[in-house]
């Protein structure tokens, strides 16, 4: 393995790895999903990519893990349209909020090539997560040049968050620090919860503190309450 990592460093000099390529496509399918994330680093940094690795690629991208995942979507992306619009196209039907703001992100790089994406673009307009409707609206901003966003706020926008997985508890301490007080939870969900979200461009205050009150309902069914004093409680949905 420590072998597969050197040559993702060796960058684009294809005649110094043509050898070991054979063994770089077959590490594609490797059972560690790090080996194969390692392996298609390695395989990007080569200028051209092997014709022969683009099959195993596309199919990388639809790994369950999301190191190779994101791996191969990013060399997909930068490279075609072609083959990248149809896989983001599937990731945008997915029911995990982030891989579809993550989708609805990357899509719009291809303007008005993803013109066919358009439609389920404006459906995610109506999405319940912020991260979703704002990265819906800036591609199709890139895809067909008309705003579909609301007016913009006198705040300061300057809040951007990235939670690949994060734990329920860490994810209401942010909660806290940007709301500037404790957040009272009387009783704790049951078994481990993780939650995961991203924003595709700086929120304000009042903005990441309504993403974070969609979050906790739509991942860990926690509903935020606001007391006539200030206080903040987390309680399970009804």
């Amino acid at each position: 393995m420590r072998a597969i990592f050197a040559l993702a460093s060796i960058g684009p000099e294809p005649g110094l790895v043509k050898p070991v390529v054979p063994v770089l496509m077959k590490a594609l399918g490797d059972s560690d999903s790090t080996v194969r994330a390692a392996a298609m680093n390695a395989l990007a940094a080569l200028r051209p990519t092997p014709p022969e690795a683009v099959p195993a690629i596309v199919h990388l991208a639809g790994d369950s893990n999301e190191l190779p995942s994101e791996a191969a979507m990013n060399w997909l992306v930068a490279r075609t349209n072609a083959l990248a619009i149809p896989l983001l196209d599937k990731k945008l039907l997915s029911k995990d909020s982030y891989v579809v703001s993550k989708a609805a992100d990357r899509i719009g790089v291809f303007g008005s090539a993803a013109i066919t994406s358009a439609p389920r673009l404006r459906q995610l307009l109506n999405d319940p997560l912020l991260p979703v409707r704002q990265a819906a609206s800036n591609s199709l901003v890139a895809i067909t040049g008309q705003s579909h966003s609301q007016s913009a706020s006198e705040e300061k926008a300057d809040i951007t968050l990235d939670f690949p997985g994060i734990p329920l508890e860490a994810f209401l301490s942010v909660y806290e620090n940007i709301a500037g007080k404790k957040v009272a939870m009387p009783a704790a969900p049951k078994g481990y919860k993780t939650v995961r979200l991203r924003t595709s461009r700086p929120l304000t205050k009042t903005e990441a503190l309504a993403l974070f009150d969609e979050t906790l309902k739509d991942q860990a069914g926690l509903v935020i309450v606001h007391g006539e004093d200030g206080s903040l409680s987390a309680v399970a949905q009804p």
